[in-house]
């Protein structure tokens, strides 16, 4: 017995029904049991229809109960149950002076006998504590923590601080002051309850707890939690296990708006404002949230939330009021118990719900508690293994990523740290996420020699990706590039996770993938586009899946998460389409027979990319060639020498970076031995089969050289998308059959040996590729601290107002000259691939070859037309007097003027002023370069009078939509010998304006935004209902459509049974076959095993039948 002085306290237990006779016999009886007896008892049963009011008949005497309408809240019919006479009747045996209680008892709580006393000890410890409330525990498992003291953030939300699930093992324990404990057990001197009003009636369900003590705290009074009292709350109301009728609204809504409430009631004038603009904000964000995960009911609730406060403002003014007049201590008192951080690990929390494959719900204490008692299985010492620690860095998957993390760090180590990544087929990485926007979203890009063409849609997922990077393209670029390897291990364990149930084989499949030459190779050469689609790769084979074995309702919302995954893999590597197409075939003809939404949900994943890449999708159609190559450079050094057909037998590409071919020996090796298992015949037939296919897709198009079309010179294609095709398929492949390999080496014998000289090989891959990356590094053209193209002093002198551009000329090894406009800046990523109009690619490709070739210098012309004021050579070649360079041949070409010439660069300045925009006389002898303000494509000007027949030159390719006005009338086109822009100028001045229009590129531009944003929602995985859970589980792995067997294999097939039926074979019970346990019934990931003296062609009569 604790040492208290019972004659100094009297106790009423104020006990609210509603709808509780499920729990209320074991609360009033719990009640009754007390060590320390409660003096009075009072309740009150708000319209209850189950027969609470009887319990309480049964228990307490007729005037000690009172009955009230069902919309009554909490705080009210607590008020109501103190009202009646009984609760204030005199106690004998009592101090004159002893403190009056208030003991609030739902009828979902179940306190233990002792927690009254230990409360009540606390009290007596603390004279200032006003408010006191026990530990809980759940109701159903009662070694789980519900509370331990609650605080709420400054988004609202109620915080309790637990993990999830988390047990008690006395690791809270320990009384201490708290925010605000929860009115189920909360025990309330009755003096403070009368000064203070109670529950604000404006609250009546949900954060009144919060609100009382808030403003308790706020009294100069302490609000105090006893861990040493302990009681067990079901949480009835908020885990909707009853009707709920004090509110008309939905809970949630009811829930959110109370929330908000109290923050701006309680808060002082400057915290309310910014938590009001806090609250608006993240509204926004949540309704837009619960509408991509298709949760509308939420959206409204939340909208309607926060437009309720809005919408009352007289009401918060009226509670702000009330609470200032009893404020005896400022909000510094308040701060240290409000909650921080709880946004961001909430976030932590669904990540750990994504890395470990765990279904995540809120922990408890935030009103997610358990719904039924514990199982069997249950029943030992309870195990707290929720920790972030235990639950996250500790799992398989997640400790794979952080050692592929560490493996990447060390090999990229020359490529971390620099001034610009570029290289092999990477331009320089430059720019903002805003100039990738102005790219993607101009009709005329500000680019080049200029170009109305369709803009290669990488640009505009880099775009996106870049913004998400706080607006750094480098950024972007980085993870995709040199993060390619861990992305790819992380991707390859989600499929392998769903696929195989042995883990030893999920984390060598997920190595052995990220670490196999195409991804090494990629981070060398530069190939952005490789490196995202080997990370992608396993995704759509992750959802693929998914498509085939999952129920209507989610096999379709895969089908349109992998039509935009295919959608972003197409815009950087379009091979992957036609493999895709390929793979989608076979699904539909092996799958068909489970109905026409199989058709529909692949058509749903190959068309996607079509529509949502146009008009891109048409120049694939117009440039084949374009099917073979990706997003970047093509350069002939990045594949000369190309792959051996040994190399590609092995699954490497070749080129600079790549490991010898050995190194995937093991993996292959270990892959063939699948081939003598006799178990997944029809699995590892169809994985070699889509295996081959890539390999003799990468065997053809590596002897296939292509000139690009929009420029650069030839140079074979590289097989790394196709081989990575091929090696997710091998990997599956071998990676189903580890288990049946395991078994060999539990059996012993020579099996045993055979199997671990298997796992060895298999093991090789992975452990060497990583050894030989982490040794050499990333060896290749792709670096860190890449020169410059353009000059800064370029740069400097381009920035006058006239917007000259520059030509920059590089001699190739074979005679021709290679060149590239640039406008006063590095070139940027995307750009490489717009194509000029026919005529201006025309002119520029003669003035350039002319200006080269020392032909006069009649090609500048050409030249000034497109703006272009200086000619730079990178690197000159430097001959003797008796040799005759480029330098030599710019240096005698008329009307250029050498400006620099060193070792890295040499610079020539056209004599005749040229820009943007230039004013040019009647016979085109005489310019004026003109200094503009504005964007490319809206360009303003002050130009003065002139002479008659003068004309406006605009340095870009002329087409339907530029326009130009003088003061507001629209000037007149006029044709130039080169095809640049023109319009016929009066003799007057005046104000300049020049912009460009083009309605269906901005309309399509906006269409496919809408068209990705609903792609986007229909894709988005949203949250899984109990019914939707169940009925997944509950649908059978489909099998794939089976061959119809020949005329002379049927007529065998009945002989056969019969001779099974005369001689039955015992049961051969359950066996395993890989990945896939076999088992009696037809569960999902199961498959039932054939009894005995069945027949097997009957079997596959009847599944063609159901197909």
């Amino acid at each position: 017995m604790l040492d208290l002085d019972s004659a100094r306290h009297v106790v009423t237990a104020v006990i609210v029904s509603h709808d509780g006779s499920r729990w209320l016999p074991e609360t009033l009886s719990a009640l009754r049991a007390q060590t320390r007896a409660v003096q009075r008892v009072v309740a009150a049963d708000t319209g209850s229809t189950d027969g609470s009011p009887d319990v309480l008949a049964d228990h307490l005497p007729a005037d000690a109960v009172i009955d009230l309408p069902a919309r009554t809240g909490y705080g009210d019919a607590v008020k109501a149950a103190l009202d009646l006479p009984r609760s204030t009747t005199e106690v004998h045996g009592f101090e004159d002076d002893a403190t009056e209680w208030i003991w609030l008892i739902h009828d979902d709580l179940t306190p233990e006998k002792d927690a009254l006393e230990h409360l009540l000890a606390a009290a007596e410890q603390d004279p200032r504590s006003a408010v006191l409330g026990p530990k809980l525990r759940d109701w159903f498992d009662r070694r789980l923590l519900v509370e331990a003291g609650v605080t709420i953030d400054g988004a609202g939300r109620r915080e309790t601080g637990l993990e999830q699930r988390e047990f008690d093992h006395g690791q809270h324990d320990g009384t201490r002051q708290v925010l605000a404990v929860s009115s189920a057990g909360m025990l309330v001197r009755r003096d403070v309850w009368e000064r203070l009003g109670g529950f604000d009636p404006a609250l009546p369900l949900f954060r009144d707890d919060i609100d009382f003590c808030w403003r308790v705290g706020g009294a100069g009074l302490r609000v105090r939690l006893v861990t040493d009292a302990v009681a067990y709350h079901a949480e009835a109301s908020a885990r909707r296990r009853r009707r709920i009728t004090a509110t008309r609204n939905h809970p949630r809504r009811v829930d959110r708006r109370h929330a908000v409430f109290v923050l701006l009631a309680n808060l002082p004038v400057g915290g309310m404002v910014f938590a009001l603009l806090r609250n608006s904000v993240g509204s926004l964000l949540r309704v837009v949230m619960y509408l991509l995960i298709k949760q509308p009911a939420n959206a409204l609730d939340e909208a309607a939330a926060i437009t309720l406060v809005y919408g009352r403002p007289f009401r918060l003014a009226r509670a702000r009021f009330r609470r200032r007049r009893d404020r005896r201590r400022t909000y510094s008192a308040i701060r240290p118990f409000l909650a921080r951080g709880v946004a961001m690990r909430q976030f932590a929390d669904a990540v750990t719900g994504i890395l470990t494959g765990e279904r995540m719900t809120d922990t408890a204490g935030r009103h997610q508690a358990v719904t039924a008692p514990p199982g069997e299985e249950d029943d030992g010492p309870a195990d707290d293994s929720t920790s972030f620690l235990r639950r996250v860095v500790l799992q398989p998957g997640v400790l794979l990523v952080i050692g592929l993390t560490v493996v990447t760090i060390i090999a990229e180590r020359s490529l971390l740290l620099g001034g610009m990544l570029a290289g092999g087929a990477l331009p320089p990485v430059t720019g903002n996420a805003l100039d990738l926007w102005n790219l993607y979203l101009a009709g005329h890009p500000d680019s080049g020699v200029g170009s109305s063409g369709a803009v290669p849609p990488y640009v505009g997922f880099l775009a996106l990706l870049s913004t998400l990077t706080f607006g750094q393209p480098w950024i972007a670029v980085m993870v995709i590039l040199l993060g390619c390897v861990p992305l790819a291990g992380l991707t390859s364990y989600l499929l392998a996770r769903e696929v195989l149930r042995f883990r030893p084989a999920r984390l060598w499949m997920a190595g052995a993938y990220a670490l196999l030459p195409m991804a090494t190779g990629a981070v060398a050469q530069g190939r952005l586009g490789t490196a995202l689609v080997h990370a992608l790769l396993p995704i759509l084979g992750l959802l693929l899946v998914r498509l085939v074995s999952m129920p209507p309702k989610p096999s379709r919302r895969a089908a349109w998460g992998l039509g935009l995954a295919l959608t972003v893999a197409t815009a950087f590597v379009p091979i992957v389409w036609l493999l895709c197409l390929v793979t989608g075939v076979l699904v539909a003809v092996a799958f068909g027979h489970l109905g026409r939404r199989i058709f529909v949900s692949v058509a749903i994943s190959l068309g996607t990319p079509a529509v949502l890449l146009m008009p891109w999708t048409l120049e694939l159609l117009r440039h084949p060639s374009l099917w073979l190559l990706e997003a970047g450079l093509h350069r002939p050094e990045l594949s000369n020498p190309g792959a051996t057909p040994t190399e590609l037998l092995m699954l490497s590409p070749g080129g600079p970076g790549t490991p010898p071919f050995w190194v995937t020996a093991g993996f292959i090796a270990a892959a063939l031995c699948s081939l003598l298992l006799l178990r997944n015949r029809m699995l590892v037939a169809a994985g070699w089969s889509l295996a081959l296919f890539g390999m003799l897709v990468a065997v053809l198009t590596s002897r296939i050289v292509i000139e690009p079309y929009f420029g650069g010179p030839p140079a074979q294609v590289w097989p790394g998308v196709a081989l990575s095709f091929a090696s997710t398929a091998v990997l599956l492949t071998a990676a189903t059959a580890a288990r049946a390999f395991g078994n060999m080496i539990r059996h012993g014998g020579l099996r045993r040996y055979f199997a671990l000289a298997v796992a060895l090989l298999a093991l090789a891959t992975p452990v060497s590729a990583a050894a030989l990356w982490m040794w050499e590094g990333v060896d290749g053209p792709v670096t860190a601290n890449a020169p410059r193209s353009v000059p800064g002093a370029l740069e400097s002198v381009s920035s006058d107002g006239t917007e000259p551009r520059t030509v920059i000329v590089t001699p190739a090894e074979d005679g021709s000259v290679d060149y590239v406009v640039v406008r006063g800046r590095e070139p940027r990523l995307g750009e490489e691939r717009i194509v000029p109009e026919p005529a201006n690619r025309a002119a520029m490709d003669q003035a350039v070859a002319e200006l080269a070739a020392g032909q006069g210098s009649d090609q500048l012309v050409a030249l000034l037309d497109h703006g272009i004021q200086y000619v730079l050579y990178p690197r000159p070649e430097l001959g003797g007097p008796a040799d005759a360079t480029m330098v030599d041949t710019l240096d005698g070409t008329p009307g250029l003027g050498r400006q620099s010439l060193s070792n890295h660069y040499g610079l020539w300045r056209i004599a005749e002023p040229t820009g943007v925009l230039r004013v040019v006389s009647e016979d085109g002898l005489e310019a004026e370069a003109l200094r503009v303000e504005g964007s490319a494509d809206h360009l303003t000007a002050e130009i003065g009078g002139g002479h008659t027949g003068r004309s406006l030159a605009l340095a870009e390719p002329a087409d339907g939509g530029w326009r130009a006005t003088l003061d507001g009338a629209d000037l007149t086109p006029v044709e130039t010998e080169n095809g640049t822009q023109a319009w016929a100028l009066p003799v007057h001045g005046g104000e300049l304006r020049v912009w460009h229009t083009d309605l269906v590129h901005t309309a399509w531009r906006i269409t496919q935004g809408v068209l990705l944003l609903i792609v986007a929602v229909l894709a988005a995985p949203g949250v899984r209902t109990e019914e939707e859970r169940r009925l997944i589980e509950a649908t059978p792995m489909p099998r794939p459509r089976r061959p119809r067997r020949t005329g002379r294999a049927r007529r065998a097939a009945p002989e056969n049974a019969s001779v099974q039926e005369e001689n039955p074979e015992p049961d051969p019970g359950p066996t395993t076959t890989g990945s896939i346990p076999v088992v009696r019934g037809k569960r999902r990931g199961t498959r039932g095993t054939r009894r005995a003296g069945t027949r097997r062609a009957s079997g596959r009569r009847r599944t063609e039948d159901e197909g």
